[in-house]
């Protein structure tokens, strides 16, 4: 199965409901932003990954286990896919993550 990722920033476009997906955030001041993953074939939504930052870039691994996202927060995170929970938190940029990807062996990001 494939699966498409949308990446859903805290203003979506005029017209566009995405109010059952969204979770309200106690600060106004910060937004809430997800990644959704969707399988191709059937629309159904897979997995939806909440960040507390813009995120800038999402990508799968090889096996489709596992999602590698770029933040704005100047973080970049592994998800699994199927449970949603989040593997690992890598920090440490100077400034936000714009683009992030695994290496052709995935034992780097």
């Amino acid at each position: 199965t494939y699966y498409f990722l949308y990446v859903l920033f805290p203003k979506p476009a005029a017209g566009a409901d995405f109010s059952g997906m969204l979770r309200p955030d106690k600060d106004e001041k910060k937004k809430l932003i997800h990644a959704i993953a969707f399988d191709v074939d059937s629309g159904d939504i897979v997995s939806r990954l909440f960040h507390g930052s813009e995120v800038k870039s999402a990508v799968f691994s090889s096996d489709g286990t596992r999602i590698l996202t770029g933040c704005h927060n100047a973080k970049s995170y592994i998800f699994h896919l199927e449970t949603e929970k989040r593997i690992r938190c890598f920090e440490g940029h100077d400034g936000p993550v714009k683009s992030a990807c695994f290496s052709s062996d995935e034992t780097k990001i």
